[in-house]
């Protein structure tokens, strides 16, 4: 009985070293891609995804779609055994049929190039569990059981190993691209703040908020500039961040530019126009918003999921336009421009667009008052909370 579970161990041991060395390459190239996003590295998405499917095609071309699918799992793992008819059936899952046509075969290629690979990683597992539960049960010492966990480690530690030098590659990039991009724009540091001239070169945009946080006053000017931007995710997730007080000749707050931060209340002054998507998204201890007469727009979920909100306060019988921030204008109707809200500067109004894209620009106010939701509501909101 043993000899006999030896020389299946063997068996498997051949079937799962053959499909392990594609798989783990595969599956390597595959976590690199994950890190290595940059440039025209979805080739190696791509590359690792057929390399890992190669044993499934080959199979196919050899025996047929079936022994593609469950050639290497029949409970028969001799090394190589024969058919009644005397054919040699390789333990790959495969034997030689001539009558398949070749326009066939092409066919089957094509659909075992998109499925082989998923059905190569159910193999691998299956047949790694029963290589593991052979090894336990059989008792005669074999040379095949160290080799078998070896292979098994591999395939293991081969998408570990993408994965970590692809997070360092895709790192230095980020880093490379966040340099040169700051290069690009002129960002100057200034004590706690990050800043830059805009396109206009006749305002300031913080780009990037440095401090520990607290109660936070961002400058009026810098460089005798009036600070008119709140770059896109400037202050996000600065949890320590408790209470700001912006500056008085602001007029953009771009997406993100407060999201998740430690804020309490927030007063967002006369002369603000434009309030970009996810801008107070996620602040979990807000509890009022203040806003001005000035306001014109604000983006999808620029209030979003704050569930201490309460109090929001709006001028009596002023409207505001709520509605969606975009990189791109697409195909959408009613889109306007604004060069000051930066990568995400084309609106779209939630008006005459699909039930879909109705504006939720409060969506997750769970906590807001009465009076507050209708308020919001007599601004133009007509989303959810």
């Amino acid at each position: 009985m043993s000899s006999e579970k030896i020389a299946k161990l063997e068996g498997i041991n051949k079937v799962l070293r053959f499909h392990s060395i594609f798989w783990a390459v595969g599956f390597f190239l595959w976590m690199l891609f994950m890190g290595v996003r940059t440039g025209g590295n979805v080739f190696l998405f791509w590359l690792g995804y057929v390399i890992m499917g190669l044993p499934k095609i080959w199979a196919g071309f050899r025996g047929g779609l079936g022994a593609a699918i469950t050639g290497p799992l029949k409970a028969d793992y001799e090394v190589v055994t024969v058919d009644g008819t005397g054919r040699e059936i390789s333990n790959d899952g495969g034997a030689q049929s001539i009558q398949m046509a070749f326009i066939l075969r092409l066919i089957m290629a094509g659909a075992l190039l998109m499925i082989g690979p998923i059905i190569a990683c159910i193999h691998v597992i299956i047949l790694s569990i029963r290589y593991i539960f052979t090894a336990l049960t059989s008792r005669v010492k074999s040379s095949v059981k160290p080799n078998g966990y070896i292979i098994i480690l591999i395939n293991l530690l081969a998408p570990i190993l993408g994965g970590f030098i692809g997070s360092q590659i895709g790192n230095v990039q980020n880093a490379v691209a966040e340099a040169n991009r700051r290069s690009e724009l002129g960002v100057i540091r200034s004590g706690d703040f990050d800043y830059h001239k805009n396109s206009e070169g006749n305002g300031i945009v913080i780009y990037e908020f440095n401090g520990k946080g607290g109660k936070v006053t961002i400058p009026d000017t810098f460089d005798n500039l009036p600070v008119i931007t709140i770059g896109m995710g400037a202050f996000s997730g600065s949890k320590g961040l408790t209470e700001v007080t912006l500056p008085g000749n602001l007029r953009y707050i771009q997406r993100d530019a407060f999201a998740r931060t430690g804020l309490t209340s927030i007063v967002i002054p006369e002369g603000v126009t434009n309030i970009g998507g996810y801008a107070f998204d996620g602040c979990e201890n807000l509890t009022s918003v203040t806003l001005p007469r000035s306001v014109l727009r604000i983006g999808g979920n620029a209030f979003g999921n704050n569930t201490s909100l309460t109090d929001v306060i709006i001028p009596s019988g002023h409207k505001i336009t709520y509605g969606f921030y975009f990189s791109a204008p697409g195909n959408r109707n009613n889109v306007v421009t604004i060069e000051g809200m930066g990568m995400y500067k084309h609106f779209n109004e939630s008006k005459d667009v699909s039930s879909r894209d109705k504006s939720n620009s409060f969506n997750g106010c769970i906590n807001l008052s009465a009076a507050s939701r209708q308020a919001i509501k007599d601004s133009g909101y007509d989303g959810d909370f």
